[in-house]
This record gives C-alpha cells, structure tokens and sequence, in this order.
C-alpha cells in the first residue's frame, strides 16, 4: 500500500483561509501522518514520516503548494513521528519533554523501530529538535494555534493542537482512524480520559496521528474510545505476542497499521 493524500477540499478551508495536505504513510510506515498546515504566507508541518519514500510524498506536496515551510512539529517522540524530519531544512520544534526524549534516544529508536517491522531501508539521522512549543497560544503567519499537552496517553507526553478559527483538531496518535492504536504503554483509562478533552468544543476537521482525516471529529474520537475499551480485556487476556495479535486482528479485522503490532509487543512482552 502507497502512500496516501488527504486534501481540506473535501471539507472546506476554514473560514481563516488555511487548508490542510495530510500525507498517510503507506502501510510499512505504519499509516502514520504527516500534517502540512498551509498558511496564508507558509506552511507548518505536524508530524514527519517515519519511511523516506513517504517523507518523498510531503516534499511532493509541499513544492506545489509553493511557499516556505516555516517549522516542523513534532507531537510526541515515537520515529513514525519525527524519523524524517530533518530532511525538509525547516527548524523542528516541540514540547520540552518531547526534544529531550528524541535528543537522548531518537536515533537508537529509529533503528530498532526500523528492524523489528522489517524495514530494509537505510535509517534516516535523528533530527535536532527545539524545545520550543508551550502548551497555550502562539500565533504563526498570522494564525492562532493553541497548543495543549496530554499525559500517559498513546505516549509520555502528547502534543494536541488546535486552530480554534477553523475548527482544525491535530490530535496526534490520541487518535487513529481505521488503524490500530499502538498500546505499549498500557495507559488506557488515562488515554480515554485524554480523549474526553478532545470533544469540545466542535470539531470541523480532526487530523488523526494514523489513519485517513475526518470531517465528523466526534465520530472518530468515539472509535478511538471504543478500541480502547475493547482492546483492554484481550490485552489482559493475552498470554503472548502471537495470542494478542490473533486477538486484537479478530476483534477488529476492518483496521489497518499491524505492523505496528510487532513493535508494541517489544514492549508489552519483553
């Protein structure tokens, strides 16, 4: 599966006049997204593809949007999210937890993410990341963003970001959308209640970290919930790697991103 392309025409530019070009890795980059917000003089990217060949797609996108990328945003330290980011020459800014956790092992995760999904590529360097992003207002290129930190949900540490004007929610891998959630850290009840603070106020556009963007926000945000709840007795059910992937595919054999089922289990059964 190829890498797929996820345009705001399909709901309409918010009424401040920004759009979104949302790349969806292919399925051996794990479905993971990469958000280009294009501004009226700019552009900002969330997220950046783990897999070279998808960060390929972004710079595709962004060559024809054909103004400047401002700055890459990095939502939280796992390399779906931050492997190829500094490929694209824009300064990388992020939460302080988050740089400080990409500084110390971005690199070694990169390369075990890479040989434990059976990714033959060559690894990409980790990027240098700026600590820059606050939870609470900052306005880019005349457009207010307002940043918010989640804990001990999907990650540690979780970047949301929303532009109140448009109604446009990046909820980072808070959410997936026809894409298996990755469970490592076994946070579920505090992951749910991550997700109740995503419900208001309206959502126009949500753009999830996995999976294709939705117009219903609410819909998705509830599917989320709902794997969460469901996945949690067959995780405590399971006896091993093999058992919980049979399980977690049977109760939910519409979703994509098993690739990432391999990586999660380094964690839940080392």
């Amino acid at each position: 599966m190829s890498a797929d392309v996820t345009r705001t025409a399909g709901f309409g530019a918010g009424p401040g006049g920004v759009a979104t070009i949302t790349v969806t890795a292919s399925e051996e980059g794990w479905r993971a997204n990469a958000h280009l917000l294009v501004l009226p003089t700019s552009v900002v990217l969330i997220d950046a593809p783990l897999l070279d060949r998808d960060a390929e797609v972004v710079e595709r996108e962004l060559a024809a949007v054909g103004t400047p990328l401002a700055a890459v945003i990095v939502t939280h330290p796992h390399p779906d999210h931050f492997a190829t980011a500094a490929r694209f020459g824009a300064p990388v800014r992020a939460l302080p937890a988050v740089a400080a956790a990409i500084e110390k092992s971005g690199a070694q995760q990169i390369a075990a993410s890479y040989a434990v999904t059976g990714i033959s590529d060559a690894a990409p360097p980790a990027p240098r990341v700026e600590p820059t992003i606050l939870p609470g207002p900052e306005v880019i290129d005349g457009v207010l963003f307002e940043f918010a930190e989640v804990e001990d949900a999907e990650a540690s540490r979780q970047l949301v970001v929303r532009l109140p004007a448009e109604g446009i929610l990046v909820a980072g891998d808070l959410v997936s959308a026809g894409v298996h959630p990755f469970l490592a850290g076994r946070a579920l009840a505090s992951w749910r209640a991550g997700l109740d603070q995503l419900r208001t106020p309206a959502v126009r556009v949500l753009l999830p970290g996995h999976g294709i963007p939705a117009s219903d926000g609410t819909a998705v945000i509830d599917a989320t919930a709902d794997y969460l709840r469901r996945a949690e007795p067959e995780l405590a059910a399971a006896s091993g790697p093999h058992d919980l992937d049979t399980r977690l595919d049977a109760a939910f054999p519409e979703l994509g991103g098993r690739r990432m089922h391999a990586l999660q289990n380094v964690f839940l059964f080392p």
